[in-house]
């Protein structure tokens, strides 16, 4: 009975939970549960202490050859930006930016946002046992700002311009856009007008995970609106290169199979667990890289001499990254296990973008604030046209109607769900160990009474 009533408690407790901060504070209570379980000897201190560590003890090896590549004087147009030029470092996304169990050794440990390990902007150690790209722009520039360490929730001081926010999806992400444009214009370490900036976008997961289930809101069009709704709140921010990440194919989350992560992705992505729906899922995520692509290589965000977005497709054929310095059009889409890093070269030092991987830039035109073709728009159009699609999408759905959606963020998302699973199955399995103790003591005759 003791064993059940914490188990309601604590469900309660994580249902109550609006918000991520919320979590956070219940992992407290949750610690001192497991003091407790301790005390008593029903418990296992090393999943206390997988909770407060940070691990970053994770042995790597990285050749880092590259010369130094800083221009001498601060360049004004983003197409002759070199690493050693930026000065900041930004990330949005999910819990893959977050970086959720990045440092785990246990099931306990997934979530556990571990966001000085994240690939985009983690800054735990140095390359050496952390090949991240913070950790890589630092060989560039010793004094690079924004990068998160250790492990916290997007509102922890070390999480620094880290916002990304675990469960979230891509309608979600222009509330994201507009926290870090404020971050970064109150942040005294940030030069907003003269700093150089480079922020990394990755999102999509979460949406395609539960696209069987909601396929209107989660459609490849509406992904594509609030993404390029995203980066128009960003064209705000002066002197910025931003780092679009195509999806990676999440239909292989089946493949990653075991009894922890299979109940896991029951509540994470139960549309990657459904063999009827693996062909559908895969269909959209090609559908929302190709979509994605062709948004960002359409040079619609090309619309000033500082701003650029820049398609990084490493994920379209494999399902690890690549740190890779390619221009646009012959970057790889996939990754070969212990290549090194890629260095700018001595004839082009410069950040590869749209524009100056075009055979035909001479650097000249670098000056140019206006679009290209005659079917593009200027940002304020741009973004009137984009409120006329959301209108359009919204009165489709009120005609037509739709399911009844997941909670926003505030509600209970797929983390929380997963943190109930995973809470449920340690107090089962405490009680389990209760048992099996009392059975034992049954046993011995020194000890009854």
């Amino acid at each position: 009975m003791q064993i059940l009533f914490l188990l309601i408690l604590f469900l309660c407790l994580f249902c109550s939970a609006s918000s991520q901060d919320d979590l956070a504070d219940h992992w407290r209570e949750y610690v001192a549960l497991l003091e407790t379980f301790d005390k008593y000897g029903y418990g296992d201190r090393s999943m206390e202490d997988e909770l407060n560590r940070n691990s970053s003890s994770i042995t790597v090896e990285a050749h880092f050859d590259c010369k130094p590549s800083a221009s001498l004087e601060k360049p004004t147009s983003v197409h002759k930006l070199r690493p050693g030029d930026i000065n900041v470092i930004a990330a949005m996304g999910d819990s893959l930016t977050a970086a959720n169990g990045a440092g785990a050794d246990t099931v306990l440990g997934v979530a556990i946002q571990y966001r000085g390990l994240a690939a985009s902007i983690g800054g735990d150690e140095s390359l050496e046992q952390v090949i991240t790209l913070p950790n890589i722009m630092r060989n560039y520039n010793a004094d690079i700002y924004g990068y998160s360490t250790g492990t916290g929730t997007k509102n922890s001081r070390n999480s620094k311009l880290n916002v990304a926010v675990p469960g979230a999806v891509t309608d979600g992400m222009p509330k994201q856009a507009r926290k870090l444009v404020d971050k970064m214009k109150n942040d005294p370490n940030v030069d907003f007008e003269n700093d150089w900036k480079m922020v990394t976008i990755f999102i999509g997961g979460n949406d395609l995970c539960r696209y069987c289930k909601y396929p209107e809101r989660y459609s490849p069009e509406n992904y594509i609106i609030f993404f390029e709704e995203t980066l128009m709140i960003l064209t705000e921010i002066p002197r910025m290169f931003v780092n679009v990440i195509g999806m990676l194919n999440v239909q292989n989350v089946a493949e990653l199979s075991s009894f922890s992560c299979d109940i896991l992705h029951q509540f994470l992505c139960p549309c990657g667990m459904k063999e009827d729906d693996r062909e559908l899922l895969r269909d959209k995520t090609r559908q929302y890289q190709s979509l994605l692509q062709s948004s960002i290589d359409s040079g619609k965000f090309d619309i000033r001499d500082d701003f650029t977005a820049v398609f990084q497709p490493f994920y379209i054929e494999t399902t690890l990254p690549r740190h890779a310095i390619q221009p646009v059009g012959y970057k790889d889409r996939s990754w070969t296990p212990g290549e090194d890093i890629r260095c700018p070269s001595e004839d082009f030092p410069f950040l590869y973008t749209n524009k100056n991987s075009r055979d035909s830039w001479s650097g000249q035109d670098s000056d140019e604030n206006q679009h290209e073709g005659t079917d593009q728009q200027p940002p304020q159009q741009e973004q009137q046209h984009q409120e006329q699609q959301h209108q359009e999408e919204a009165q489709k759905q009120d005609n037509f109607g739709s399911p009844v959606e997941p909670p926003q963020e505030g509600g209970l998302s797929g983390g929380s769900i997963a943190v109930i699973a995973i809470l449920a199955l340690v107090v089962v399995g405490a009680a389990m160990m209760l048992v099996v103790r009392r059975v034992k003591q049954s046993r011995n005759p020194y000890i009854q009474l």
